[in-house]
């Protein structure tokens, strides 16, 4: 009986990772640290750089982005991933602000990669007050990225919460606006009768001396 021939081997198709051509001179932070990317690397993630390319820009100039951040953008080009980010506590300043460089990118996926992070972080706290201001401050009206900050206040935040006293440092009156409109349609009801029918003499001017039904 002869022997069936082996079968054939398929060679799996695997995307890789192209490095060739033209690499791109970046200068980021005060300090103008320079590094480098490969241009059609970045320019097939970021609409930003395919903008400056196409305008002939040579050298781009990023000032006002931290040096770390703009490496973890890098780490993302050349990985696909952004394992380098914690999600401990005390993470959320920096996922904001590696968000916030996504939305100047112009790269949807990476922010996708970074808000996965960012709802990690949650099972620990609240993002800080300047994560929040962070988000508000780098990112236009509608931002998904602002609906979670108001969706982790609103269902995370709570009368024993010892950051209540730092939420007058939230300058940004749109998260304030987005937060009341968003604790009315969601938080339910208190229990128990209205405050004003009960204690109505807590809600008039009286002069002093004179204690109200509240107050025993």
């Amino acid at each position: 009986m002869s022997t069936p021939p082996p079968a054939k081997r398929t060679k799996a198709t695997v995307n890789l990772l192209d490095t060739t051509g033209t690499t791109i001179e970046v200068r980021v932070g005060a300090l103008s640290t320079v590094l480098h990317v490969h241009q059609k690397l970045i320019c097939n993630k970021s609409t930003f750089f395919t903008n400056l390319v196409t305008a002939g820009s040579k050298i781009v100039v990023l000032p006002d982005t931290e040096v770390d951040i703009f490496r973890t953008y890098l780490h993302w080009l050349y990985t696909g991933n952004v394992d380098n980010l914690s999600t401990e506590m005390g993470s959320s300043l920096e996922l904001a602000k590696t968000y916030v460089l996504g939305e100047k990118m112009i790269d949807p996926d990476f922010q996708d990669a970074v808000m996965t992070k960012l709802i990690l972080s949650s099972n620990y706290e609240c993002p800080c007050v300047d994560a929040v201001g962070t988000i508000y401050l780098g990112t236009p009206k509608g931002s998904p990225a602002r609906l979670l900050m108001v969706d982790f206040y609103v269902h995370r935040a709570h009368g024993g919460w010892n950051k209540l006293d730092e939420l007058p440092r939230l300058v940004s009156a749109e998260f304030a606006g987005d937060l009341i409109a968003a604790l009315v349609t969601k938080r339910p009801f208190p229990p128990g009768p209205w405050p004003w029918v009960p204690h109505v003499n807590s809600y008039r001017v009286k002069p002093a001396g004179i204690k109200s039904e509240s107050s025993g």
